[in-house]
Formats: structure tokens, sequence, C-alpha cells
């Protein structure tokens, strides 16, 4: 019942999204997570860095809209929380002469049942120097076993883990 039809459109999608946390397209809200951190939840979690709404521009994931509710709830209530400090990629390709900067990524698992079946979905959300550089919610795709599902759930373990469930 969480999941929205395949050719919602993003920007209903996102406002569904940002109504649970009790934000709008045009005013955001302040979240705190399991961990204790304090998250600006606003439409621009689902910007890219030109301000599009990235699923839109690419067709091969604009389905994954239909599971922004589990985003939310991953959000909400993640299984865990992990944040691991990544290179500024963009930085150093714009200038490889510049300071070394460098970017938190926080991301947040969750599992689900999903009509019956033990599927994953993975909740990532990136914070760079420019504010939210990244964010999305899939389910393991060629994971045909549980074994396969959870092996790759496990893959998204990185960094170091702040909460647990």
């Amino acid at each position: 019942a969480a999941l929205l039809p395949k050719d919602t459109p993003a920007e209903l999608a996102v406002s569904d999204f940002l109504d649970v946390f009790g934000a709008d397209m045009d005013i955001g809200a302040a979240f705190t997570d399991a961990a204790g951190s304090t998250l600006a939840i606003t439409k621009a979690l689902f910007h890219d860095g030109a301000g599009s709404f990235k699923w839109l521009e690419k067709a091969d994931k604009a389905e994954r809209l239909q599971y922004i509710n589990l985003l939310a709830m991953t959000l909400i209530e993640p299984d865990e929380i992990w944040w691991s400090w990544e290179k500024d990629v963009a930085n150093t390709k714009e200038n490889p002469d510049a300071l070394l900067k460098w970017r938190l990524k926080r991301r947040y698992l969750k599992s689900f049942e999903i009509d019956g079946e033990e599927k994953y979905a993975i909740g990532v959300f990136e914070w760079g120097r420019t504010g939210w550089s990244g964010s999305t919610i899939f389910t393991t795709r060629d994971a045909d076993s549980e074994a396969k599902q959870f092996k790759y759930f496990d893959g998204q373990r990185k960094g170091r883990l702040v909460f647990k469930k």
C-alpha cells in the first residue's frame, strides 16, 4: 500500500514525501534522525546540481518514484545509519590544484517486505559543499535469492555505523 503508481509525476511524489515531514514544495522542515542529526527536508533532496528533479532527466530511474514513501520510512525508522567521508570528486576535477575537499556521505538503510517477498530497499543521501548532492531509493533487482539480496544490502554498509535498530 505504500507504493505509488509507476506513472506518478515527480512533483506529486515529492509533494507526498514532503508532506510526511510537515514540509511542502515552498517551505521545508527540520527533521532529527535516529542518530540525533537534524536534516533539512526540502524539495532540494530530489534536485540535481542544476536544480532539476534528477529522476525526470533519467527515464530509467523514473520508476523509483513509486518507492518514495519507502524513502520517507527509511529516514523516519532506519535499520542502520552509516557515515563516511569521501573526496569531493567534482571539485578536484574542476581544479586539480585546489585544496582537497571532503563531503560527509550519510547512508540510511532499511529492509522492507514488498508484495510478500523479502526485498531490500536502500536509501542514500549525500551532503556536499553545495548542499544535498544525491538521494535515491531503490530495491535490489537481480537478486533472485534472499542470500543474494542480503549480500547486496550488506555491500551498502560503508564507513562508520552511527545507528543500529
